[in-house]
Order: C-alpha cells, then structure tokens, then sequence
C-alpha cells in the first residue's frame, strides 16, 4: 500500500483529545491571526504546497494559486493559498485507531502546556464546523498515520521567563505519515459552511509529499530576510538564500492569479529590517481562554523561534 507524507510547517497548533476534544484522534489548528496582527507579527499565509507536476486535478476557480521556486532548489512548486477559513479533510488515506507518535516528536514539539498554565477556547474542541473562523484559518483531524519531527532548527529556542523549559532546538516542521488506498486527496470546506460547497483537489499516483503551512511569504519562498551586522556587510540569515527586493514587498503576497514561475534572486539584499519572529508566538496564545500569561521565545540569530508547530498536551 502507497504512503504519502503530509508535512506541516509553521504556526500550527496541534491539540489531543484529552483537552475534551469531541471524537477526534488529533486535531490540528492553524491559527487565524489577522484580527490580532501588532508590529511584532508578520502576516502569515495557511497555504497548501506541493510540486507543481503532482497535481492530478485543477484547481477550483475560487482559489488563488502561485507557482515559484525557491533559491538553490531547482523543483518547481504551486501553493493554493486559504484566504478564507477551512476545514481540509483527507481523501484516500487509510483511518487507524489512532495518531503514533514518532520516538523523536516529544523532544522536538514545543509543548504549549510547560510555558504557561492555559486552557483552550471551548469552541475548538467541539464539531469541527463549529470552530470560530475568528481564531482558526484552518483546521483539519488527522484520520491516524504515524506523526513524525523534522530536522532540528539550526538556532535554539529558549523562553527567559519559563526557567523549566529547556533551551532546545525544535523541529523545523512536523510530518504526517499515511497511508494511502487509491487516489490522495483534499477535500476543502469552508469553515462553517455547507457540505455543498465542498471542493476537492487529487494528486496524482505516487505523489510522496504535500506541505500545509501557516508562515509569512518570505519562509514560503524560502526568500529570508538580511540580518545586519554592526560595522560590517548585510548579512543573510541562511547563506545562499538572499532577498533582493524591499522588506514590504517581502511581506506582501502578490494579489494575482499567477501565471508565471518566480525564480532565485541573484545578489544579497541591502535591506537591514529585521522582522521580529517572537511575535509569531502570540498566534498560540491567542487559542486560549484568557492566558494568564503570554511567553514568548528569546530573539536568536535565526528565523525559527516563534514559528515552529507546537501541541496542546
């Protein structure tokens, strides 16, 4: 029997069923942060990324899609961006008894349970139609497979005012393996709404990996901003992958269909902003009911602190 892999990426919040879940194995929320944006924050796209050759059906008319590269990478990839909420259901992949965690998981997953005492807002632990667009730009239950950690970040991720959580480095991204009986696919609703409008997308036979992602265009495209260095040359974050154009133009997804393949920029940036990724965190907290209190993640050198998945234990 196929396997397919579902990668998540970014700012997403996966929550088990002894929160009081309602008959789900594990639900996974990408949170919606765009009523509670703040300087510290980047927008963030909930995306859908795959090759751009294994996509087996077209896409719906009301969904917008770009097509890209990413420097030092020669594949070429098509995103489906979600601008509305949405729940994704999994078409084709074998149900089990239950989601296995994978022996690395425990270690690599910010666990949202060791920051800060907190409880989630009810709504999100009901039938998942119910769950409040307001808070959540996705959601999906997982049907079982096996729940994996990626590489580790590069930078460590600390939190000063939490002493008991361990300075570590998490996983870059979380990945779900399933199994697959025939055609894979995605079955996408909009959240709250009726089954009829239902839309499905197929990948064709084969396909080993698809990426869902809640990030700012800028960790899509795999285009980082500089970091500046006192007294000397802007320097990349990550080497070899260098942004030439503005910071907003950075931070703003373009707004038309697309129709041609952006390609690696060629020069290093002259840019010195720096976004501030620790705003990312509050996206998590903004999940639950009155925190009574909001940590946030170190500043380090890199870009993952505040941006990787975490779970609701």
């Amino acid at each position: 029997m196929a396997t397919i892999t579902v990668r998540f990426r970014g700012i997403c919040c996966f929550i088990d069923p002894e929160n009081g879940g309602n008959g789900f194995k594990k639900r996974v929320v990408l949170p919606n942060g765009k009523s509670h944006e703040h300087a510290g924050m980047e927008k963030h796209l909930s995306i859908i990324e795959y090759y751009a050759d294994e996509l087996k059906s077209s896409v719906p008319d009301n969904f917008k899609t770009e097509s890209y590269s990413r420097p030092g990478d020669d594949a070429k990839y098509q995103r489906i961006e979600l601008d509305k909420p949405m729940v994704i259901e999994f078409l084709g992949a074998v149900p089990t008894a239950k989601v296995d965690s994978g022996a690395t998981l425990a270690g690599r997953l910010i666990r949202l349970d060791e920051l800060a005492p907190n409880v989630l807002r009810r709504n999100l632990l009901g039938p998942i139609q119910q769950v409040e667009g307001e808070y959540a730009k996705v959601v999906m239950d997982l049907p079982g497979g096996t729940l994996m950690a990626g590489p580790p970040e590069a930078s460590r991720t600390s939190f000063p005012k939490v002493p008991k959580f361990g300075s570590r480095r998490v996983a870059r991204w979380l990945e779900l393996i399933l199994e697959v009986d025939g055609e894979f696919g995605l079955r996408l609703t909009p959240l709250g709404g009726p089954v009829s409008e239902a839309k499905e997308i197929y990948f064709e036979e084969g396909t080993g990996l698809i990426t869902i992602a809640n990030e700012p265009l800028r960790l899509i495209t795999g285009r980082f901003v500089p970091r500046p260095q006192v007294g000397g040359p802007t320097v990349p974050i990550h080497p070899g992958m260098h942004d030439t154009s503005s910071t907003t133009a950075a931070k703003t997804p373009k707004t038309t269909a697309t129709s041609s393949m952006t390609s690696a920029p060629s020069t290093v940036a002259t840019s010195t902003a720096v976004p501030q990724t620790i705003g990312h965190f509050d996206l998590y907290w903004n999940l639950m009911a009155d925190p009574t209190a909001r940590p946030v993640p170190a500043a380090s050198q890199g870009i993952g602190p505040g941006c990787a998945p975490a779970n609701k234990p």
